[in-house]
């Protein structure tokens, strides 16, 4: 899987749900938002993320809400 779109920065909410073993979690994507339809599994979609792109922001909003603000790394070109 990799991750198509045309933008460079990619913006995620992060909502950590309490349960009684354990936390789970809950992923939007807040922008490109038609990405938010072409992800078919969040999990894997939030491990490529963080392997293949630079977190450049990442804020707690509330006390279990996250917003992370990803960008696309930049490719070196050969001079």
């Amino acid at each position: 899987m990799s991750i198509d779109t045309l933008y460079d920065v990619i913006v995620v909410h992060i909502r950590e749900i309490p349960y009684p073993d354990g936390l789970g979690l809950k992923v939007k994507i807040l922008f490109p938002e038609e990405l938010e339809e072409q992800v078919e599994d969040v999990d894997e979609f939030m491990e490529k993320l963080r392997e293949e792109w630079k977190c450049i922001l990442s804020e707690q909003a509330l006390s279990f809400d996250y917003i992370e603000v990803y960008k696309r790394p930049q490719q070196e070109e050969d001079e």
